[in-house]
């Protein structure tokens, strides 16, 4: 039985501009793919604990041996989404959505380079998931 969900994968257009948009959200590089040639064609960046966003160069090739997936978001946890908000104007990104979760989170979501949606979440003393995090 899984104990933690380990990373979510995307395939990216430009990996590097990638990981420098991710880069200004927290998340470093801990691990390069890299092809016989020696050129990174994918990485894993440090979400969390334990916890791992992976990204590849999109390749034709192997997206016709995949059916292309759908999902809603991403989401990070975050201590302190004032802080959050304040480093996305930093960086100039564009925080496309607020939401007030009434005593259960404060969030909003913005926008990667390749149009993936990513929320970023301050879980709050009445929200029940809580108790499930220990």
């Amino acid at each position: 039985m899984p104990v933690m969900l380990a990373h979510a994968c995307l395939d990216v257009r430009n990996l590097e501009k990638s990981i420098a948009f991710y880069g200004k959200l927290g998340l470093k590089v801990v691990y390069k793919f890299k092809n016989k040639a020696g050129r990174v064609y994918g990485v894993y960046l440090k979400a969390g604990r334990g916890t791992f966003l992976e990204m590849f160069r999109l390749d034709k090739e192997l997206a016709r041996k995949f059916k292309p997936a759908s999902y809603f978001h991403l989401c990070f946890q975050v201590k302190n989404l004032d802080a959050a908000a304040k480093q996305m104007r930093k960086h100039r990104i564009k925080i496309i959505k607020r939401i007030e979760w009434g005593g259960n989170g404060r969030l909003f979501f913005i926008n990667d380079p390749d149009g993936n949606k990513l929320e970023f979440l301050q879980y709050l003393g009445k929200n029940p998931l809580l108790k499930h995090m220990k």
